[in-house]
């Protein structure tokens, strides 16, 4: 039988997170007194979290810290969300925010401009993502790098922002269109 090492670190890694993983987050919730899952995923190079922040099993990536997160007090983040900062962009989210399950936030986007080069050898470009204060990200909701979403704002369920929602808006579909003033 010929050993795969891949399979074996692969193996290695998911053996050490789940020993570490829950270490981390428990120091996490005692630095910031915040209430995370034991076997969420978190970069501990760039985040700052807010007090009485709830963040279930989830994936806040800054890749070492070369990207930021920073998340508001108050906040809810539900399981199953992934957040990705990208090199030098930044996830910044407000007080009183729900994240609902299944959510995401990119910060970054492929270049595919040349057909003549391989997508994945083209690059990428990041931009900041900014959530305001009392906003709530529906179900399954995907928020595209560049984007700024006002205080108070509600993006519905499966909802696709590409583009700024204005303060107090609600907004629905792939792509998000404002739908009515709250």
């Amino acid at each position: 039988m010929k050993i795969l090492w891949e399979d074996v670190y692969e193996l290695f890694d998911r053996v050490i997170l789940r020993i570490f993983c829950p270490l981390t987050n428990l120091l996490l919730s005692i630095k910031y007194k915040v209430l995370i899952h034991p076997f969420a995923k978190i970069d501990i190079k760039g985040v700052k979290i807010g007090q009485h922040t709830r963040v279930g099993c989830s994936l806040l990536q800054t890749y070492g810290g070369k990207g930021k997160i920073e998340i508001g007090s108050n906040t809810t983040i539900y399981d199953h969300c992934e957040l990705f900062a990208h090199k030098g962009a930044t996830i910044r989210i407000g007080d009183n925010v729900f994240l609902a399950r299944h959510s995401a936030i990119m910060t970054a986007d492929h270049i595919f401009k040349n057909k003549n080069i391989l997508i994945k050898d083209q690059g990428t470009e990041e931009a900041d993502v900014t959530i305001g204060n009392d906003v709530w990200i529906g179900y399954g909701t995907i928020i595209l790098k560049g984007v700024t979403i006002g205080n108070g704002c509600v993006v519905g369920a499966g909802s696709v922002v590409t583009k700024d929602l204005p303060p107090y808006s609600v907004a629905v579909g792939n792509p998000a269109k404002v739908i009515k003033q709250r």
